[in-house]
């Protein structure tokens, strides 16, 4: 499973590819296998810090909350009525 915010994940995907262009000269086959865990780690971390930061908070009675199976997607809650919002 992949998730994440959809800019996240197209990083990942530029990180690996371009990985793959980097290494095909090198005598290595550039098969998707020859990436160890540590390289994706990277990749991903790169990734990570292309996403935006957390959104400003907003007044009372909302409260800006990250969504659980999606981080760095942030939405808004209103405390008082259970209202949503993504913006």
């Amino acid at each position: 499973t992949v998730c994440g915010s959809t800019a996240s994940i197209l990083e990942v995907f530029a990180c690996i590819h371009s990985y793959m262009q980097d290494t095909s000269g090198d005598g290595r086959e550039g098969d998707a296998a020859d990436i160890d865990s540590n390289e994706a780690s990277r990749a991903v971390d790169g990734a990570a810090e292309t996403v935006a930061e957390r959104p400003p908070s907003p007044p009372s009675p909302w409260r800006l909350e990250e969504h659980p199976d999606a981080p760095g997607e942030w939405y808004y809650l209103n405390e008082e009525t259970g209202e949503t919002t993504w913006e």
